[in-house]
This record gives C-alpha cells, structure tokens and sequence, in this order.
C-alpha cells in the first residue's frame, strides 16, 4: 500500500492518543515517505502497512519515540 494510497483514505482507531480517533490527510496533515507531520511538525510514523483484500486495510502508527502504537482501519477513500 503506496503512501499515496494512505493519504486518499479516512481511517479510523480506537482513541489513541497518537491521531485520535480517526484522521484524514489534507493541508494540516501530511505524509512524507511514511512520516506524518501535522502542521509541518513531526508527528507519527507509519510502521507497517496491512493490505486485506476482503477486508478494511490497515497501518500501525506509532509515535517518533515508538512508545506508544496505535492499530488503524481504513475507513473509506476518494
């Protein structure tokens, strides 16, 4: 799954406190080669990328420190 595929999509976690409940990626956030930044600050990371064709894809986010991971499910795309 391409980081441009990630940006075209909503996605949806269970209240972490790394991207919340969910997220989309416009102006505000952005992903650059697998880096999310919001409002241009470093912010999470993406560790891994789970394609599932019959079901919601999924990534692992995790903060820049990786203390903390966060499970996200693709919610829809444009």
């Amino acid at each position: 799954m391409s980081d441009y595929h990630v940006q075209q999509c909503h996605w949806k976690g269970s209240g972490s406190k790394i991207m919340g409940d969910g997220f989309s990626f416009d102006d505000y956030v952005r992903l650059e080669d697998g880096v999310i930044l919001i409002d241009k600050q470093t912010t999470a990371q993406i560790v891994l990328r789970k394609y599932r064709p019959y079901a919601d894809n999924i990534i692992i986010v995790g903060d820049m420190k990786f203390v903390e991971l966060e499970m996200y499910y693709e919610k829809g795309c444009h």
